[in-house]
């Protein structure tokens, strides 16, 4: 009933009647092989009671708007707030499970992205580890602190696929997850990037041009697109 509550409200907030057809909060039964699918997971100030809350330095989280920019560059997009009593290991097999029934579907893998954001990124990693699939393409934002690297190491949790980390420059407890990165490289990262942008934390909450451009760019798998500080310049031609 909750889930069902939620399309309705998110299809009431979003622009346009497609609205319901390109954001879901599960895989749809009929399953298109051809789509691009993407499984958006919020930061954990996000809930069901409150999907656009206010933060004291951040400002109103945009999840709806975030949802929607995904939705018109043509993913199919799956995405639901989380309560805050859902065990993150929990939320990560019922994601893994539901990209599993893609993939046996005949979805390719590069056709299937996760988008996480703080703690959503966290459970990204818990995702990842138990698909192992170096297809995926990933977007993680605000993800690393050296403790969580040296924790996710240690118990062989791993980012698989081709995975782009998105900082803040001036984030000073979320910084650069390029040594995690590396560490998976030699099995279950296919093509790894680091991208900083300027300002402080909190970016993740904006459905900002500035992330969100290179990020879809990266979940299409236009990973040559992306550089470390952002989209590369469109090419400049003099006419025939």
């Amino acid at each position: 009933m909750k889930q069902f509550a939620l399309l309705v409200f998110l299809t009431m907030m979003l622009s346009g009647p497609v609205a319901a057809q390109g954001i879901v909060t599960a895989v749809p039964e009929d399953i298109d092989p051809a789509a691009l699918y993407v499984f958006y997971l919020p930061d954990e100030i996000v809930t069901p009671a409150n999907p656009e809350p206010r933060h004291p330095d951040h400002g109103v989280y945009q999840y709806l708007q975030i949802a929607n920019q995904l939705m018109t560059r043509g993913f199919v997009v799956v995405t639901r707030p989380r309560e805050t009593t859902e065990h993150p290991y929990l939320v990560a097999e019922d994601i893994a499970r539901q990209i599993r029934r893609l993939l046996d579907a005949g979805v390719p893998a590069t056709n299937i992205g996760i988008l996480g954001a703080g703690q959503g990124a966290a459970i990204t990693v818990l995702v990842t580890t138990q698909l192992r699939d170096p297809g995926l393409q990933v977007v993680v934002l605000s993800l690393c602190t050296e403790s969580f690297i040296d924790f996710w190491i240690a118990h062989n949790e791993t980012l698989c696929g081709n995975v782009l980390s998105i900082h803040a420059d001036g984030d000073k407890d979320r910084g650069p997850c390029h040594r995690y990165l590396e560490h998976g490289a030699t099995a279950h990262v296919r093509e790894h990037r680091e991208m900083r942008i300027a300002g402080n934390a909190g970016f993740q909450f904006r459905a900002s041009a500035e992330w969100l451009l290179p990020a879809i760019e990266w979940l299409r798998g236009n990973h040559a697109a992306v550089t470390e500080t952002g989209l590369k310049p469109p090419e400049v031609r003099k006419p025939e």
